[in-house]
């Protein structure tokens, strides 16, 4: 699509934490969960903060999702600066499919 061949997006797998949706001042809102990654199974996880700001992607993925889904999510990284100037590397979700849906589509095509 579109936005994999534009913004060369990256991709990660793993197990969702809880999806939190935040509303702004101005009634735009957006999700927030993470993925914990590792390279081995005994490894302490580097969690990768996720954010999902298309209203309609993230109505769908609240809906969808479980606490501890397996999902595949594509993206871009981001930085935020908060208020006390604190950077944060963020991970802005454009496309997902969850585990299941992955292996049905390979098994079809």
């Amino acid at each position: 699509s579109y936005y994999k061949f534009e913004h060369k997006l990256k991709f990660f797998e793993g197990w969702v934490s809880g999806v939190t949706v935040i509303t702004k001042d101005n009634g735009s809102y957006f999700c927030k969960f993470s993925i914990p990654l590792t390279q081995n199974k005994d490894d302490e996880p580097l969690w990768l903060n996720c954010n999902i700001y298309d209203m309609a992607l993230c109505d769908r993925f609240r809906k969808e999702c479980r606490k501890g889904s397996r999902v595949l999510v594509g993206g871009i990284f981001t930085t935020s600066t908060a208020a006390d100037e604190t950077e944060y590397i963020n991970f802005n979700v454009k496309t997902y499919e969850f585990y299941g849906q992955a292996r049905k589509r390979e098994a079809v095509g």
